[in-house]
């Protein structure tokens, strides 16, 4: 009988400990995955800011510095690793403006497309032409 009543409390001591290790092991991890989700939200953030611009905000520019607008068919933007692109024309010069999905993005198809890497380059946005009108008026652009 003694056995037996120390066999029992002997488990209820190892349980109870163990689900005592366990809560503390909880709180640790939920601790660390609060603190690597608030740092990625502040990471997110500071990306939004830098990528906020459009290519509305883009063409609005060439708007702003009297250029007419026509969107013709769009160019072959994928063939530079691009996401998006517009293309017009100022003065009879095609231009081409190519859209990333971010600065990150566009850093790597730089190093794929040797094509890309001496484009004007605005954020994610890069610019495809000889017009040296279109060129100016993109280097105004703010980031």
């Amino acid at each position: 009988m003694k056995r037996l009543t120390l066999f029992i409390i002997l488990i209820i001591i190892t349980t109870s400990l163990s689900a005592c290790a366990s809560k503390e092991s909880s709180k640790i991890e939920d601790n660390s995955i609060t603190n690597e989700s608030s740092m990625r939200k502040e990471s997110n953030k500071t990306k939004e800011r830098s990528s906020s611009m459009t290519m509305d905000d883009v063409l609005n520019t060439f708007r702003d510095n009297g250029i007419t607008v026509e969107l013709k068919d769009k160019p072959l933007y994928q063939m530079v690793g691009a996401s998006d692109g517009v293309m017009f024309e100022i003065e009879g010069s095609v231009v081409k403006i190519y859209e990333f999905k971010s600065e990150e993005d566009y850093q790597e198809q730089k190093e794929k497309y040797d094509l890309i890497k001496d484009m004007p380059v605005k954020g994610r946005f890069v610019l495809d032409t000889n017009n040296s009108k279109a060129i100016e008026i993109f280097n105004k652009i703010e980031e």
